[in-house]
């Protein structure tokens, strides 16, 4: 059984009443609270199939490791090139800071030596309140906010 054209356009207001509706309060609690937020858009593979290239992904500033725990995704920039961030899942915690891996690698972000010690003079030590950025709070499927905007672009007009 197919959902009629009107009940399909009445779902995907609902759906974008939310989200027009979520995200600002979502920014005005954290303005309150003195807690900052960004959007970020992913480019890579290696998040999925938790988030895809192109999903629009909302990130809870944080400053300190001490805020993110085992399970959470976050964004950092790596220590050898600020400017190139990476969304990725915190695996585990060492002394030295995080170890993450993305969700679609075999392997951990991070360069140790048979210790578990980060390696002198590389690029990926573990994660420390120098280089983390954020943490992921919600992330929305680039193709369903594309539908919702188009559909609600044809029913507003």
């Amino acid at each position: 059984m197919t959902k009629k054209p009107q009940k399909i356009k009445n779902e995907l207001y609902s759906s974008f009443k939310i989200l027009i509706i979520a995200i600002p309060i979502v920014v005005l609690i954290g303005l309150a609270f003195s807690t900052f937020y960004t959007i970020s858009i992913p480019s890579g593979q290696s998040m999925e199939p938790d988030i895809y290239a192109g999903d629009i992904v909302l990130l809870e500033n944080v400053n300190t490791i001490d805020n993110v725990n085992t399970g959470d995704v976050i964004k950092f920039s790596l220590e050898c090139d600020i400017d190139n961030t990476v969304i990725h899942t915190v695996k585990y915690e060492t002394d030295e800071g995080l170890i993450t891996q993305g969700e679609n690698n075999d392997y951990i972000d991070q360069i140790l030596d048979e210790h578990n010690k980060p390696v002198d003079g590389v690029c990926r030590p573990p994660i420390t309140d120098d280089n983390i950025e954020g943490k992921v709070i919600y992330t929305a499927e680039s193709n369903t906010l594309k539908t919702i905007l188009t559909e609600m672009y044809y029913i507003l007009n």
